[in-house]
């Protein structure tokens, strides 16, 4: 489970979503992540993506596997994103860092394996 790391993130209810909420923000540099380390070989999001959403990258531990763009062309809609297979599998805190500024960042759930 990610929770919140950083000011900034809010928490709406939505039935159409999982456990019926989601998270979101439009601030640079907040952060979620997981509450424990956890040994990592795939990670992606659950997130809404659309023409006017921001980005993300992805940590395992203090190292860098990976950015998700969720700008969308034309229409908002959810949308699973996994990044490749790492080559090793990795060890640490998975943390989710918003990398835009003032632009929409919404995420469902993560998922890691």
């Amino acid at each position: 489970m990610l929770v919140a790391k950083t000011a900034g993130w809010k928490r709406t209810i939505a039935a159409d979503y999982l456990a019926n909420t989601y998270t979101s923000t439009s601030t640079i540099n907040t952060i979620l992540a997981t509450s424990t380390s956890l040994k990592v070989s795939r990670v992606g999001i659950i997130a809404t993506r659309c023409p006017t959403c921001g980005s993300v990258a992805v940590y395992v531990g203090a190292t860098k596997v990976g950015t998700i763009s969720l700008r969308a062309a034309t229409t908002t809609s959810r949308a699973s994103i996994v990044l490749p297979t790492l080559p090793a599998a990795r060890s640490g805190i998975v943390k989710i860092t918003v990398t835009t500024k003032g632009k929409l960042v919404r995420i469902d759930g993560a998922l890691i394996a």
